[in-house]
Formats: structure tokens, C-alpha cells, sequence
């Protein structure tokens, strides 16, 4: 990773800690940029801006915010939002007689086998 793109990240990053010093961020991405592909993942999510860091999202957020920790940093991660928005995952499933519910107490039943299918 170059300089210009390492200053790029701390810069991101930095704001998050003030608690820790210039050194130990830089120190803390340096364990956690093992490998270009790493830095290149890192620099894509970090784009977004400081939220990324606090959202602990993705895996290599997370294992950069798990090396400020390590170092004294007391950054909270915010948790993430249950998929499919504030009522929960959008998989399909839900409580018997629901809408939502797709199991076999609501699956539509072939009129020829109805009389003996027990469901």
C-alpha cells in the first residue's frame, strides 16, 4: 500500500479513536492490511466514509476495529438492523397464518389430493 492511500485510511479511521494516537491507528491497520487484496477491501469499504467503521461492517471492518480495540480504543459498534428492515428478515417465513408464513400450513394443496393429504 502506498502513502497516499495509507494517509487516506487514517484519516478515515483516526476520528473514530481520539483516544488513541496517530501511531497506534497506523499500527492497527498495518496488522490489519495483510495483503493487497486486503487494502483494496479496506480502502472500497472505508470510502463510505467513518459510519463504516462504526457499523463494524464488512468482515474487514470488523477486524480493523477489533485491532483498535486491542489497543485501547473504545469505539462501540452500532448493531445492524435486522435484514429486511425494522420488522425483521424478509426470508418468508413467519407465524402460522400469517402472510408471511410459507410452510406447509399454507401451502396451496393440489384439489385431487386435498381430501387425504394431512397437513
Amino acid at each position: 500500500m502506498d502513502n497516499r492511500q495509507a494517509e487516506a485510511l487514517l484519516a478515515v479511521v483516526a476520528p473514530c479513536c481520539p483516544e488513541l494516537s496517530l501511531d497506534q491507528v497506523r499500527s492497527a491497520l498495518d496488522t490489519t492490511i495483510t495483503n493487497p487484496a486486503v487494502a483494496r477491501s479496506l480502502t472500497a469499504a472505508l470510502a463510505a466514509g467513518p459510519e463504516v467503521v462504526r457499523s463494524g461492517a464488512p468482515p474487514v471492518v470488523a477486524r480493523l476495529v477489533g485491532e483498535l480495540r486491542a489497543r485501547g480504543s473504545t469505539l462501540q459498534v452500532r448493531p445492524a438492523p435486522p435484514a429486511g428492515g425494522p420488522s425483521g428478515p424478509s426470508s418468508g417465513w413467519g407465524p402460522p397464518g400469517s402472510a408471511h408464513a410459507v410452510g406447509p400450513t399454507n401451502w396451496p394443496r393440489p384439489a385431487r389430493c386435498a381430501a387425504w393429504c394431512e397437513w
